[in-house]
């Protein structure tokens, strides 16, 4: 198994910009098996200022299958991060693993989390 770890720090004030990928052989769309859905093992970690100004959605409605991004708005951390996140899973919110939540839990990991947040989403 391969590991690669980048930083990219993009000049944005205190927000700084990880992304991790994991490359165990079977390219970007590879998923382990810990999930339903699957976790990827490209990932993509932003350090976000609150308000993040993300619409967020259930994958799967009714189901503890995590949430995705539906849009971006204006005026949020997130509208100016400068990566594309619609349609990216959310995986993590700080430490903790919310990529098999339901929709109601993941919103209180974001509410409770002191802001900056850092949030890890697919990639």
């Amino acid at each position: 198994m391969y590991f690669l770890t980048a930083l990219i720090f993009a000049g944005l004030g205190e927000r700084s910009h990880a992304f991790t990928a994991y490359l165990a052989g079977k390219g970007p769309n590879a998923f382990c098996s810990s999930c339903r859905l699957g976790t990827p093992l490209f990932s993509l970690s932003l350090t976000l200022e609150k308000p993040l100004g993300l619409i967020l959605e259930e994958v799967e409605e009714g189901v503890a299958a995590g949430v995705k991004v539906e849009e971006v708005g204006d005026g949020g951390s997130a509208a100016s991060c400068g990566q594309e996140l619609v349609g990216r899973r959310i995986l993590k919110v700080g430490d903790t693993d919310v990529s098999c939540c339901v929709f109601d839990d993941v919103m209180g990991q974001i509410i409770d989390a002191p802001s900056p947040v850092v949030i890890e989403f697919d990639g």
